[in-house]
C-alpha cells in the first residue's frame, strides 16, 4: 500500500458499493434502515457480485483512496468487511 488513507475505511467500501451496478439485497438494507453497511459481513457472492461489479469496486477503491487492489485481491478477501480491514493496515 502507497499513502496513509485520509478518510475512514468503512466509508471508502461504502462508497464503492454504491458505485457497483449490483443489485443490493433490499430485504437485508430495508431491515438495517438502508444502512450499506448491513452488507459489510455479507460474502461479495451474497451481495450479487459479478466480475464487472468486481472491477467496477476495484476502481472506486483506488480512485477514492489510492489503493489498487485487484480484482484477485478483493475476491480472495471475501467480503467488504475484510477489505476494510486490508485498507486499515498501516502502508
Amino acid at each position: 500500500m502507497a499513502a496513509a488513507l485520509t478518510d475512514d475505511p468503512s466509508r471508502i467500501v461504502e462508497r464503492a458499493l454504491e458505485a457497483c451496478s449490483v443489485q443490493l439485497p433490499e430485504a437485508r438494507l430495508a431491515a438495517a434502515g438502508g444502512q450499506l453497511s448491513s452488507l459489510f459481513s455479507l460474502s461479495f457472492a451474497e451481495i450479487g457480485f459479478d466480475s464487472l461489479n468486481f472491477m467496477e469496486f476495484c476502481i472506486s477503491i483506488a480512485m477514492d483512496s489510492g489503493i489498487e487492489l485487484s480484482v484477485e485481491d478483493v475476491a480472495r478477501l471475501k467480503t467488504p468487511n475484510a477489505v476494510i480491514e486490508r485498507l486499515s493496515q498501516p502502508a
